[in-house]
């Protein structure tokens, strides 16, 4: 299979920038139905079994909307799984996709409710949209772009690159975040090379240095933010509102392009199952308020194999959400 499903979350170069080379294929076509998965892998300690987690946006199976031939698709799936040694999955709904509606129909799986994600429908207009957010907000706004601008960092700005990677790298570091979270400056380079893939940077007027970065990706009409950056420092204040308020406007401004115009923006959650940490209310004030729940398809592939596995002890004090709900549904994983 190559890249030819029309969703950039199965597309290779992501999935290599992303997750490395832990990322498998699976692709069953027939007459009838396509059913296109690109799991990402993790082994579960020393036992020679795999989960399935990936934990970057919403990648979604691309699948039929027919409830049987999904049935049928996802049964299928789960025979190869257990070939593989993947017993289990986590696999992150389109908190306002189809499969979320489907998934009743679906073998071996159940629903799991996550925390509220911030999500907004792309603005008419950024005039409009201003005038709608939180008036600290504006006047934050107002203020930072004294001294900051906003730059689209391309393939061609390594140094720009190089720069937002070691700024994602430190704000990971200052919130403890795990391993899996952090990205290489080549990294960031291979996904620099889509066009799905868009880096809005905010840097000081007066010393060039970046303060501020986000990096998203497009498909199928919706924008998700995947990395962020920030630096905390007192000459970037304002600097994160001033690159939610580029992100609006990217998608906005997408809307004169005909052929890839983004419909809705998703600005990921925050830190904690019910959504009342900081980080949320941050992005709540730029989606002005919406949030929509998360949803999780928990798969279990091989039930024999997962019933013999002894359940975990808690090894770290993570309150990160999708760690959370690993465990409550899969209590072996640590």
């Amino acid at each position: 299979m190559t890249n030819n499903v029309n969703n950039t979350f199965h597309n290779s170069i992501f999935l290599t920038a992303m997750y490395g080379q832990r990322w498998r294929r699976y692709q069953a076509i027939s007459s009838h139905n396509l059913f296109h998965h690109t799991p990402v892998l993790r082994p579960i300690n020393n036992t020679g079994y795999y989960y399935a987690e990936a934990w970057r946006g919403y990648a979604e199976p691309v699948v039929s909307s027919d409830r049987t031939l999904v049935r049928d698709a996802f049964s299928s799936y789960s025979a190869w799984c257990k070939e593989q040694s993947l017993i289990c999955e986590l696999l992150r709904l389109d908190p306002l996709g189809q499969l979320r509606d489907l998934a009743g129909d679906i073998p071996n799986g159940r629903i799991v409710d996550g925390q509220p994600v911030a999500v907004l429908d792309t603005p008419s207009d950024m005039k409009h949209y201003r005038k709608q957010l939180p008036a600290a907000c504006r006047r934050n706004l107002r203020s930072a772009k004294r001294h900051l601008e906003v730059r689209l960092i391309t393939s061609n700005n390594l140094n720009d690159l190089a720069a937002a990677t070691m700024l994602h790298k430190k704000t990971l570091q200052r919130v403890q975040a795990a391993d899996k979270w952090f990205v290489e400056s080549n990294d960031l380079q291979s996904l620099s090379t889509l066009p799905e893939f868009v880096i809005i940077g905010v840097f000081n007027r007066l010393t060039g240095k970046i303060v501020s970065f986000a990096g998203s990706l497009t498909e199928n009409g919706r924008l998700h933010v995947l990395l962020v950056g920030n630096n905390l420092q007192s000459d970037s204040k304002g600097a994160s509102d001033l690159l939610y308020e580029a992100i609006v406007a990217h998608a906005v401004e997408s809307g004169t392009k005909a052929h890839s115009p983004i419909h809705r923006i998703y600005f990921g959650g925050g830190r904690s199952l019910d959504g009342s940490d900081s980080l949320m209310r941050f992005k709540l004030k730029f989606t002005l308020g919406r949030s929509v729940p998360c949803s999780y398809l928990a798969l279990v592939h091989d039930h024999d194999a997962a019933a013999r596995l002894p359940a975990s002890p808690k090894l770290d004090s993570s309150t990160e959400p999708l760690s959370e709900l690993q465990r409550t549904c899969f209590p072996f994983l640590n």
